[in-house]
């Protein structure tokens, strides 16, 4: 259950990144890096995760979820948005004559041709209205006893 419900929404430490802290960054770094090299076939499995997962992240449904997004979020406004009188329209061609060679390249890449055939993707229900909140703990914990087992090694070493 924690496992599936975890691999549901987004990148989840220890199954598709390993995290590192802020505080102490190189020590952090140099126990993740120690713990890859302690095991080399769970250090591949995370990334092969994680790179499954970037490959089934297509503009498509980038844009979806950005289409629901926005709609939930207008449901919530209470006034009918109008555009200032000095607003001007923005054009591709307007936009790529200020971006640099990379800027445009993922410019042209994420540019829609046209407009998609299909509806945009049905998003999947929260089983319970503690979804959110029960993967946000359940991700917390992880990444907790994480700082903990790093925290434990760097003082056996100092």
């Amino acid at each position: 259950m924690q496992k599936a419900m975890l691999g549901l929404r987004g990148l989840v430490p220890k199954l598709n990144y390993w995290p590192v802290s802020s505080n102490g960054l190189c020590r952090s770094i140099k126990f993740a890096v120690d713990w890859g090299n302690a095991n080399p076939s769970q250090a591949e499995a995370i990334g092969k995760r994680a790179q499954q997962l970037m490959e089934s992240i297509s503009m498509d449904r980038v844009y979806g979820y950005m289409f629901h997004l926005i709609s939930e979020y207008a449901k919530l406004q209470d006034f009918k948005p109008v555009p200032p009188s000095s607003a001007q329209q923005v054009c591709e061609e307007s936009l790529l004559c200020f971006a640099d060679d990379r800027q445009k390249e993922l410019l042209m890449k994420s540019a829609v041709a046209a407009v998609s055939p299909t509806p945009p993707c049905t998003l999947i229900k929260r089983p319970n209205p503690n979804y959110f909140t029960i993967w946000a703990e359940q991700k917390q914990k992880i990444i907790d006893n994480l700082k903990d087992k790093e925290n434990r090694t760097n003082a056996a070493i100092t």
